[in-house]
């Protein structure tokens, strides 16, 4: 499956490291991403942030 990005939706680092991640309707997250979006509490203030970024990916038309 052919990605439309290979940077991270969430931290815009490049995803051509050799990590695996995610790919969500076009939008590549990366492993690091991955494992802070499993592991964060909903009282980090960052989970906010991760939050909003998500949404933009499920919001885009496809």
């Amino acid at each position: 499956m052919a990605a439309e990005s290979q940077d991270c939706i969430l931290c815009r680092r490049s995803c051509l490291d050799g990590k695996q991640g995610l790919y969500v309707r076009g939008c590549h997250i990366c492993r690091d991403c991955e494992e802070k979006i499993i592991s964060i509490a909903i009282d980090d203030p960052i989970y906010q942030i991760y939050i909003k970024k998500l949404k933009k990916i499920w919001s885009q038309a496809g």
